[in-house]
């Protein structure tokens, strides 16, 4: 009776022997094993073919996207100094890691499809699971989609030059096309996707070491000769923790040493919700953990390797932003800001490597999505179509000699249809 009351206790049990079988895990039946994988749903979809690197690289890919680019000024404005700034970025990167280390836990001692859904489902019941599956692929995924895709399109126009096209019906067109884009990459096959996926993160990592070393090689300069002209300059002048005033995105100023502390609160609430905001993505390692090989040593080692990356790649960056720019434009950390400062030769390089961060953000929002709507339809959430893999439309009858046959694709296409076309709502 203590073991039905008290799921902790079967799942310390099913933790300890993560390959066992059924009988094994510490469930008492059947049913129980339904209620925890199933819960009466069609089973598992895919096969258990990436590992921990891919796992690393998906959580890579989607949170080093467009927020490295849209926090820092959110952040920068409601701070009152660099210093605070970047203990902000820590702080919030220490927090994702937390949240992302309890998903790694129950990710390893509840199996199946879905994330959270199944979390949800056997802590709470099938209605909590169900509304977690639609709230995700309805609203969440989409906007998230949606606002990378934006990203990405506002990224060619600002190199250009152009701006204030985001109401257009062009920019939203490209936008439409930029997930179309995404959506065919995803429907190749798991292994393209995969490796499509590791060269984005290669990129990122090449972009964020770029800025890195570029911010290094002023700071150096600037020591050896105070008057040397190069870089934004403020970094060796002005103290990284004393206040300066902020100039706020609508033209005011915030004069920090007037404010009170309920009031600085609010702003430093503020830029802490931007940071996270810059490390959401840190949960999507779960949506494939029922594709990994050894999910109960694959998932903790890949989240606790990639958050911690994931942070100090933050820290780098912005630090070296402000070391190579003015303190009054480090909240433009686009093109835009490099195009003023170097010239639009490198306004356009700098647009061309945010495009391939914000489109490996896009790549891996994308394959996790659809892996969602598989889970959902296999809980017959959602139509039992969205389960369907290799091809589009419903599953159709085959012969034994086909059934023999491996499939040619295990991407699951119908999904990822639905998971292109949904934000297309919130573009309107």
């Amino acid at each position: 009776m203590a073991e039905e009351r008290w799921p902790s206790a079967r799942l310390s049990s099913y933790r300890r022997e993560p390959g066992a079988n059924t009988a094994d895990r510490g469930f008492g039946d059947a049913d129980d094993e339904e209620r925890v994988v199933g819960g009466g749903g069609r089973g598992a979809t895919f096969t258990r073919s990436l590992g921990a690197v891919e796992a690393f690289a998906i959580v890579v890919s989607i949170v080093i996207g467009s927020g490295v680019f849209t926090s820092p000024g959110s952040i920068d404005t409601n701070v009152p100094s660099p210093g605070a700034a970047l203990l902000v970025w820590l702080v919030g990167g220490v927090l994702a890691w937390t949240g992302a280390s309890t998903m790694a836990e129950l990710g390893t001692a509840i199996p199946g499809e879905g994330g959270v859904q199944p979390y949800l489902k056997y802590i709470f019941g099938d209605v909590f699971g169900f509304l977690a599956a639609w709230t995700w692929i309805v609203a969440v995924m989409p906007a998230t989609l949606a606002i990378l895709s934006i990203v990405f399109v506002e990224s060619i126009y600002s190199a250009a030059g152009v701006t204030g096209e985001g109401d257009r019906i062009g920019h939203k067109l490209l936008s439409v096309a930029v997930l179309a884009c995404i959506g065919v990459a995803n429907s190749i096959s798991t292994k393209a996707s995969t490796r499509l996926n590791n060269f984005f993160v290669a990129t990122k990592f090449v972009t964020i070491a770029a800025i890195f070393v570029a911010g290094v090689a002023v700071a150096f300069l600037q020591l050896a000769d105070r008057n040397r002209d190069i870089g934004g300059g403020d970094w060796a002048k002005k103290s990284w923790f004393g206040y300066r005033d902020s100039i706020n995105p609508d033209g005011s100023v915030t004069h920090w040493d007037g404010l009170s502390q309920w009031n600085m609160l609010g702003y430093l609430s503020a830029a802490l919700y931007a940071a996270l905001w810059g490390f959401s993505g840190w949960d999507k390692a779960i949506y494939v953990s029922a594709e990994l090989s050894a999910p109960a040593r694959q998932l903790p080692l890949a989240i606790n390797t990639s958050i911690p990356t994931i942070i100090s790649c933050f820290l780098a960056a912005n630090a070296a932003c402000y070391i190579l720019l003015p303190w009054d434009v480090v909240a433009m950390t686009d093109s835009t800001a490099i195009t003023r400062l170097l010239g639009p030769a490198f306004g356009i390089v700098a647009a061309v490597f945010i495009c391939l961060v914000v489109a490996g953000s896009l790549l891996g929002n994308s394959f996790v999505a659809g892996r969602m709507a598989v889970a959902a339809a296999n809980q017959r959430w959602l139509p039992g179509l969205l389960s369907v893999v290799g091809r589009v439309g419903t599953e159709r009858e085959t012969s034994h000699v086909d059934s023999q046959k491996a499939p040619e694709s295990d991407a699951p296409v119908n999904a990822i249809i639905l998971s292109v076309t949904v934000p297309g709502v919130y573009f309107n």
